[in-house]
């Protein structure tokens, strides 16, 4: 084969390449960059900011709110900008990334590991979303809702994300509308309480890592699913400006909902004492219709973030292990809510949350790469165009 004829099989390589990603993208993608913020608000926003924020300020205190507020732009904002640029980069599944630039193999399973335990946890969560628009205090999420959850994740999972688009939508807007009036409602009825004041005997250093892993869990950012919701990215999307107004939503919503929890009664300890809270508020001002539709569309946010968690499965670890997660969420469902707190605090928040660092390490390093290797393109090309100038001045 003679060297022309090889470098025109690499430029048909290429061009088939370029051809296949794009037709990925037209297969796939959001319509708008306002469906696109709205997904990934949805993706961020949800069970982190109104189930497990409350339950993490009882038990760490104030220091933990002032030092999430903080870190939550310090960090959050620069780190969900990065997993954009990856994504907008290199547009292909985390697993295919790691394995193709990276010395050292199977580092993606860190992420695939955390997922599936988020995800075995998350999923019981979502159940009793769905359960406390039913019942009263329910002390764990019903049998056949749990089965309604999962049937509604894998359909989702096999059919792509039009779905979701549309509901996200609808329930995100509606979901924040109802948090708004109910924290206007409650702070009229009952005194503001100073959540930075909150007493916790728990050492500084515990109360820093915990509002880190708070940070990466809520807003999705360090084990990939921020940049999995973004290779459907369908054209380029100023990356600042949605990281602020996904970083600047997330914690609102969550603060306002820390300040509806604990201006209740029903505001007390325990993994589900948002749940608890939430649904005497509305019942306090508008009876059982407002807090069906209320728990409906925070049904609507946690099984958006499911679906995320299992795609991102699926993508790196095959189908298998996205169905196992389902046998090990059974498990986590017979434990209940001890199980639960394991599983978020002790396992995912305090060992795996923190070790997405390392993958953010990793993040930068490529996103760093590809730069240097497009600025080395741009340099060769010049300098062709430079030795050909000169070859057709020489030659006159």
């Amino acid at each position: 084969m003679s060297k022309k004829s090889g470098a025109e099989s690499a430029e048909e390589q290429k061009k088939k390449a370029s051809t296949t990603r794009g037709q990925r993208n037209q297969k796939a993608g959001w319509s708008s960059k306002g469906a696109f913020i709205v997904a990934l608000i949805a993706s961020a926003v949800g069970l982190g900011n109104i189930w497990r924020f409350p339950y993490l300020l009882k038990e760490f205190g104030g220091n933990f709110f002032i030092v999430y507020v903080v870190l939550a732009f310090v960090m959050g904002t620069p780190l969900v900008v990065l997993e954009m640029k990856l994504a907008e980069r290199y547009k292909e599944p985390m697993k295919k990334l790691f394995d193709r630039y990276l010395p050292v193999k199977n580092v993606y399973l860190l992420s695939v590991a955390l997922i599936f335990v988020i995800a075995s946890y998350y999923s019981v969560v979502t159940a009793q979303t769905l359960t406390y628009t039913f019942e009263a205090n329910p002390q764990n999420a019903n049998l056949g809702v749990w089965l309604v959850v999962w049937f509604i994740a894998l359909y989702a999972l096999t059919k792509g994300i039009k779905g979701i688009e549309e509901a996200n939508k609808f329930f995100m807007g509606l979901l924040t509308l109802l948090l708004i009036y109910l924290f206007i409602r409650v702070v009229d009825i009952h005194k503001l309480p100073a959540l930075w004041t909150f007493t916790s005997n728990k050492p500084l250093w515990q109360i820093v890592v915990v509002a880190i892993s708070q940070v990466l869990f809520s807003l999705s950012v360090g084990a990939g699913m921020t940049y999995t919701y973004s290779e459907y990215m369908k054209k380029h999307f100023s990356p600042w400006k949605i990281a602020g107004i996904v970083v600047l939503a997330d914690t609102s919503i969550a603060v306002i909902s820390a300040f509806i929890v604990y201006s209740l009664p029903a505001g007390g300890a325990g993994v589900f004492t948002a749940f608890s809270a939430m649904k005497e508020g509305f019942w306090e001002i508008g009876g059982a219709p407002l807090s069906v539709v209320f728990f409906l569309s925070l049904f609507s946010a946690a099984i958006t973030s499911l679906i995320a968690e299992l795609k991102l499965i699926r993508d790196d670890a095959g189908k298998t292990v996205a169905y196992l997660s389902v046998a090990a969420s059974f498990f986590v469902w017979l434990g209940g809510a001890k199980a639960i707190r394991f599983l978020d605090v002790d396992i995912v928040g305090n060992f795996f949350l923190p070790l997405l660092l390392i993958n953010l390490g990793i993040f930068i390093y490529l996103l760093k790469r590809e730069s240097t290797h497009e600025q080395k393109t741009e340099k060769d090309k010049e300098l062709s165009k430079s030795k050909i100038r000169a070859k057709r001045r020489s030659r006159k």
